[in-house]
């Protein structure tokens, strides 16, 4: 789906309350987090996790929870709101078909 396109199904800030997404980037050989929220119909980076080094499926898991706890101990979150609760996916091309994660 694309950016703009996912975007136009967010109301306006007054109509609907903040709500902050992980973003999990993940390569052959690192993995990358982010934290982010959209506002007037534009996304917003408010948090960055490590990027971080795997190998094996094991290593994967480890270094995706390092970096996202890392992004979210970084995170400024206004009173009220919630942690993010909701993933968004960068993955290799190899990993996936159609919209659907192969790997």
């Amino acid at each position: 789906m694309e950016v703009k396109n996912f975007l136009e199904h967010f109301k306006t800030a007054e109509e609907e309350k903040k709500e902050f997404f992980f973003v999990l980037q993940i390569t052959g050989e690192t993995v990358k987090s982010a934290i982010w929220l959209v506002e007037e119909q534009k996304v917003k980076i408010v948090s960055l996790g490590e990027e971080i080094s795997w190998s094996d499926s094991k290593e994967l898991l480890t270094a995706a929870d390092a970096s996202l706890s890392a992004a979210i101990s970084r995170l400024d979150l206004p009173a009220g709101a919630e942690e993010p609760n909701r993933v968004i996916f960068g993955l290799p091309p190899s990993w996936v078909a159609g919209d659907k994660i192969v790997a």
